[in-house]
C-alpha cells in the first residue's frame, strides 16, 4: 500500500531551536512508518524494528532536550525529566504489549503516542521556547 501520514508535522509544532525540530520531525516520521506498518500488516519482527527504533530516538532526543533545558536554565526542568521518565515507563508498557497482543492494541499505541507527543510539544515544549531562544545561562562544555 502507498505510504500515509498518520501525523504530519506542523510549523505551530516548532520549539524555535532547528536540532529539537528535527528531532520531532524525525519521531513523527517513525510514528508514521510504525503507522503504516500497522496499517499493512507487517510481520510482529517487522514492528518490532520500528518500536525499538522510536524508542532509542525517543531516548536520544529527550536527552538532548533536557542538556538545552539546563544549558538555557531552564527552571522546569525537573518536572519535564518527571514527564519525560513517565512516558519512557509508559511507552515500554504499551509498546510491549503491542508486540504480543491483536493489533487493536497496536493501534490503541499509536493513537497515545500520537496525542501525547503532539501534546507534549505544543504544551510541555512550548514552555522552555522563551528560554532557548535567549543566550545559554550556563558553561556547558
Amino acid at each position: 500500500m502507498p505510504t500515509q501520514t498518520f501525523l504530519e508535522w506542523k510549523d505551530r509544532y516548532s520549539v524555535g531551536n532547528d536540532e529539537l525540530d528535527r528531532d520531532h520531525q524525525s519521531i513523527i516520521a517513525i510514528i508514521n512508518d510504525l503507522h503504516n506498518s500497522i496499517r499493512d500488516q507487517s510481520t510482529h519482527a517487522q514492528l518490532k524494528e520500528i518500536l525499538d527504533r522510536l524508542f532509542d530516538y525517543t531516548q536520544t532526543h529527550f536527552a538532548r532536550e533536557e542538556r538545552l533545558m539546563q544549558e538555557y536554565g531552564y527552571p522546569d526542568l525537573p518536572k519535564h525529566r518527571t514527564v519525560h521518565s513517565q512516558l519512557t515507563q509508559n511507552t515500554k508498557e504499551l509498546l510491549a504489549q503491542s508486540l504480543h497482543e491483536e493489533s487493536g492494541t497496536a493501534l490503541k499505541a499509536m493513537s497515545f503516542l500520537k496525542d501525547w507527543w503532539i501534546d507534549h510539544i505544543l504544551i510541555m515544549d512550548s514552555r522552555y521556547k522563551p528560554y532557548i531562544l535567549k543566550e545559554p545561562t550556563t558553561d556547558q562544555p
